[in-house]
């Protein structure tokens, strides 16, 4: 089976409630405790928990996505692309490809829009190890709507398809 990593202007919704400490601990604690049943450490989960927290306040503004910017919104064309980068480079960070498809669209009449939406889908092909020919999709969406940080669902969502990529690219059999 050939996992296909995608991080697009599509839906996938995730929410991740960190208002209560105990919520937070509660659920790290049962994920690191999950990690038995993967051929993974406690500590790979550990990082990995840390890198969707940094994953998540980068494309929501709360830190820099590079020693000059932050993402305000993920709504712009520049922004857009400062997320793509970003993504990009996470993507490798897993000693996988980036590819990007763009696309053209018209939007619904009821956005008032008539021009065409440019946007630019960005995916990765983690390959099988046991010779399948089938294919898992898995997808959420980088932007956001103007004049919102975008951040439960938009970045925990790219936060979950970043945390499945990197956990699938290190397992021996998939």
């Amino acid at each position: 089976m050939k996992c296909i990593v995608v991080f697009v202007v599509m839906i996938l919704i995730t929410h991740c409630n960190y208002s209560k400490r105990k919520d937070k601990v509660e659920f790290e604690s049962k994920i690191l405790c999950d990690a038995t049943q993967y051929d993974l450490s406690s500590d790979f989960f550990r990082v990995l928990i840390e890198d969707q927290k940094t994953l998540v306040a980068t494309l929501a503004g709360r830190s820099k996505i590079s020693p000059d910017h932050s993402i305000d919104k993920r709504w712009t064309s520049e922004e857009k692309s400062l997320a793509r980068n970003y993504l990009s480079g996470l993507i490798k960070g897993i000693h996988q490809t980036p590819n990007e498809h763009s696309y053209e669209t018209k939007l619904p009449e009821k956005y008032r829009n008539t021009k065409l939406f440019k946007g630019v889908n960005l995916y990765t092909i983690i390959p099988s190890t046991v010779g399948s020919t089938e294919y898992v999709i898995i997808g959420a969406h980088y932007d956001t709507f103007k004049d919102t940080p975008g951040a439960d669902d938009n970045a925990s969502g790219c936060a979950l398809v970043y945390g499945l990529g990197k956990m699938l690219s290190q397992l021996e059999k998939r």
